[in-house]
């Protein structure tokens, strides 16, 4: 899972968290939420193909499922400008500089790395056409 650092979480996140500290995503209770959250439409970070479905734009702006978009408020402004900040960063330079920038050498990864990833694997897409 990436780790996006978000300044307002969803207040029914909140409570939930709030309510259940050993809890996870994966747990029976949190599955069972009911009027705020829909399991069978939510794209877990548990699922391994959930980097696929999103896509990262120059503005910040992410698009993919739109459910789980407005769940998580994933198009919030100071997401989108952080992430608008990393695209910046990285668009003039080559992938090889990325890796060795943004290089996995530790346990925790960079803010926004899922851009970072994303980014990467248009350019090699792009690269390979």
């Amino acid at each position: 899972m990436i780790y996006i650092q978000k300044n307002e979480e969803p207040k029914w996140l909140y409570l939930y968290k709030k309510n259940n500290p050993t809890a996870t995503y994966d747990t029976e209770s949190f599955n069972s939420l009911k009027n705020e959250y829909d399991s069978e439409k939510f794209i877990s970070p548990l699922n391994p193909k959930c980097e696929d479905i999103f896509t990262y734009y120059p503005d910040g702006i992410v698009e993919g499922d739109q459910y789980t978009i407005d769940l998580l408020n994933l198009n919030a402004y100071e997401l989108r400008e952080a992430r608008k900040a990393v695209y910046k960063t990285i668009m003039n330079l080559d992938i090889e500089t990325i890796e060795l920038i943004y290089s996995k050498n530790n346990e925790q990864l960079p803010p926004y790395y899922n851009v970072i990833k994303w980014f990467i694997k248009v350019r090699r897409g792009k690269l390979s056409d």
